[in-house]
């Protein structure tokens, strides 16, 4: 009896771990984001994300990226529209990918292991963000995208992402190691 209490309580336990850490990623993504012009934002909203997928693998840390992209696309100022499914991917790149890599890579030293989970992440979800600013200018009319300003600004996202891996790799190594 004691076994099937003790499952039970591992499922609620995660439950409710995927849930907080999904409405966590809404708030950074939502609330806590600086805009810099259309398709540039300084954000921490992938923290969340990269921690579970470390933490307790790359199956859950899809699982939590799937719900924080459908919650985050139901709640976003644009909607959700025949594009949205691109737009979540990037939230499963985040989840999925530190996941695996702390997987594969368990015999490095922690630190090599942060810094190639979450880069790899961060141009994962990055590349996975301009395809979805493609396929907007592709099926959507007036989508507020062009191939040009997508191409123009992709240096700068790019730039974006390695500068906000600094603090990624702090906060995610102090988080993730006192957990």
């Amino acid at each position: 009896m004691k076994s099937s209490k003790s499952k039970i309580g591992k499922r609620i336990y995660l439950i409710c771990l995927v849930a907080t850490m999904a409405a966590i990623v809404v708030v950074l993504e939502n609330y806590l984001s600086i805009r810099i012009g259309a398709d540039i934002k300084i954000t921490l909203h992938g923290l969340p994300l990269l921690v579970v997928g470390i933490l307790y693998g790359p199956i859950l840390g899809l699982i939590t990226g799937l719900v924080a992209g459908i919650i985050a696309q139901l709640t976003s100022p644009y909607g959700v529209d025949i594009t949205s499914i691109f737009w979540i991917l990037a939230y499963l790149a985040w989840g999925f990918v530190p996941g695996l890599v702390f997987k594969i890579t368990n015999k490095l030293p922690k630190l090599p292991r942060y810094i190639l989970a979450i880069f790899l992440a961060s141009i994962s979800a990055t590349l996975l963000n301009t395809f979805a600013m493609l396929i907007s200018t592709v099926l959507i009319k007036n989508s507020g995208y062009t191939f040009a300003t997508i191409m123009v600004n992709l240096p700068i996202r790019l730039l974006n992402m390695v500068l906000s891996m600094i603090p990624y790799v702090l906060i995610c190594r102090v988080v993730c190691d006192r957990i």
